[in-house]
Formats: C-alpha cells, sequence, structure tokens
C-alpha cells in the first residue's frame, strides 16, 4: 500500500519528476474552486498510484581476479538469467537486495582488466565499482593472508604524470557509515604499483617498491583506475596478499589459488546488500522535497506541497 508520506528515498526520480510536473498541475486544477478541487484530489490519487513505488536502488560493478570469488558472490545473490556478453566479456548478471550488480572477471594483465571494465561500463551504468583479487606484498607490512584496502594505484616504470609515484591515481574507500563485514572492518589502507608481469624474485621486488614507494603489486588496478576514470565512477579496490612477489612468489601463489575459498565473494556480497539507499533518489532535490513532504499549516492540517 503506498502511503502520502513515502520516505523520499524510497521515490525514483522518474517518480520524483512525475511529483514535481503533477504537483504543479493539483495547484493549477484546485486554484479553480469548488469542483476544481475536486477533481485535483482525484488526480492527485492517481498520481500517486503511479509516483510511489520503491526507487531503483544503485547499480553495482564488480570486477574480480579469481573465479572462486565469482561463485561465491553468485551463490549469495540471486541470478538474472544467463550471463550476457559484450563482445569476448562474459558479464553476470545479480540482484543483491535492492542493488542490481554486474559483475565479471577482469582477466590476467592491466589491458585485459582495461578491456572487461571497458566492456561492462559501457554497456551497463553503474554508480560503484568494487573489485576484489590477490596482490603480492613488496614490504613487511603487507603480510601474507591480510586483507587491505588500495587508497592509492602507481603504473609500474611510469615515471611522470598521472600514476607516477608523485601522481598515483586515488581510490575511493568505504565510508564509515557503510557496514562492513569483520574481515574488511579497520582495514589498512595501502599504495598498490600495477603491471604486466608478475613479480617474482627478491631484486624485481625491491626495485619496484623503491620506485614506486607502494606496498602492493598487482596486475589489474591500473586497467580498473583508467576505465573508472573514463567513465567517472568511483572505484573501490580490496587486495588480499597472497605472495611476498620474491623469489618463491610463484609456488607462493600456486599454493594459494589450490586453498582459497572465496571469501572476498562472500564478503563483498554483504557489503554489496546492506549499501544505503542511492544518494540519486528524488529526496535529494529540494524541489521535488517540498512537493512529497508534508507541510503544517497554520490550522493544523497537513497539506503537500506549498
Amino acid at each position: 500500500m503506498c502511503s502520502l508520506f513515502y520516505y523520499p528515498s524510497q521515490l525514483s526520480l522518474k517518480s520524483g519528476l512525475v511529483f514535481l510536473e503533477g504537483g504543479r498541475c493539483f495547484r493549477r486544477i484546485a486554484s479553480w474552486g469548488g469542483r476544481g478541487r475536486a477533481l485535483a484530489w482525484a488526480f492527485a490519487g492517481v498520481l500517486l498510484s503511479f509516483a510511489c513505488q520503491p526507487a531503483q536502488a544503485d547499480t553495482v560493478a564488480v570486477l574480480l581476479a579469481l573465479e572462486a570469488d565469482m561463485k561465491t558472490l553468485g551463490a549469495q545473490a540471486t541470478v538474472l538469467g544467463e550471463p550476457s556478453l559484450v563482445g569476448t566479456r562474459k558479464i553476470q548478471r545479480l540482484q543483491l537486495g535492492p542493488h542490481r550488480v554486474h559483475a565479471a572477471v577482469m582477466g590476467s594483465g592491466c589491458v585485459e582488466t582495461a578491456v572487461t571494465a571497458e566492456a561492462l561500463l559501457a554497456r551497463y551504468r553503474c554508480d560503484w565499482v568494487f573489485s576484489m583479487g590477490p596482490a603480492g606484498g613488496l614490504t613487511d607490512e603487507a603480510a601474507v593472508g591480510e586483507w587491505f584496502a588500495v587508497s592509492e594505484c602507481v603504473v609500474a616504470g611510469k615515471t611522470g604524470g598521472s600514476g607516477s609515484a608523485g601522481t598515483p591515481f586515488k581510490l575511493a574507500l568505504a565510508p564509515t557509515q557503510w557496514n562492513l563485514p569483520a574481515m574488511m572492518q579497520s582495514l589498512t589502507p595501502l599504495r598498490l604499483v600495477a603491471g604486466e608481469t608478475f613479480i617474482q624474485s627478491n631484486s624485481a621486488r625491491e626495485g619496484l617498491a623503491a620506485s614506486s614507494q607502494a606496498q602492493l603489486v598487482d596486475m589489474n588496478t591500473h586497467g580498473l583506475a583508467v576505465a573508472c576514470l573514463n567513465h567517472q565512477v568511483p572505484l573501490h579496490v580490496w587486495r588480499l596478499v597472497s605472495d611476498r612477489a620474491d623469489d618463491q612468489a610463484s609456488a607462493a601463489f600456486q599454493e594459494f589459488t589450490k586453498s582459497y575459498q572465496g571469501e572476498g565473494g562472500t564478503a563483498l556480497a554483504e557489503v554489496i546488500r546492506q549499501l544505503p539507499a542511492s544518494p540519486k533518489a528524488a529526496g535529494s532535490y529540494q524541489g521535488i522535497r517540498e512537493l512529497i513532504e508534508p507541510r503544517t499549516r497554520g490550522d493544523g492540517e497537513g497539506e503537500v506541497g506549498r
């Protein structure tokens, strides 16, 4: 049942615009007096029946490094039919609570990741981009088996301009009001360097840490950062340290992939399900809010609008 005092954030933008135009018509018809007022209230009933419908919540893009995370994310969600194909990229369509989710596996390397992210964001308008995956640890601060939030991304080998150590890409961090699962609470934000090469030697590790001033390394985040910058979508990245990017990195990463159970996908499903209402809801517009929120007249009766 639709309430006259429907909470503004529950109204879609389309419904809010209907209220805006409908409210003007209501006042015009009501000004006729007599039968005009009766007609205006009948019109208001039709208006409310159309506009009082739940808003579509934020749409989330999820870019994952591992199939294990895709499997656990899908297990927590409602799968909406077969995956869609955008060129060669397969995109899963999911529903988590009120939120529509478009999820894909990134591929290996920043170029592959950028192609996947561009395909997804060009096909679907998204409000957020979330990414989970493994990373190598370049410093002792990035301990194996620990999760970290990524706050900055540097491009391997770049010495100047955007993406260099002096001007890194800035990534979004989870707001304090988000209700994060235990494994993602109080995570230390670190800088990550991304490139096309799997780092697996002590000398390469030390050199990359020194040139990038980063604590983490992966083969995806630069591609994500550029795609999200192109589409002006906030990017949130969480990484689990799988190895130390040293002489034993290859063997350590293989062991990691064998034992990893997709904990990141499960945690991400919980994050998405508990996301707050969309800031783009109708109630975020002052003019629409004045129409849909009750105002008190001097005689104590409530009225909609002015």
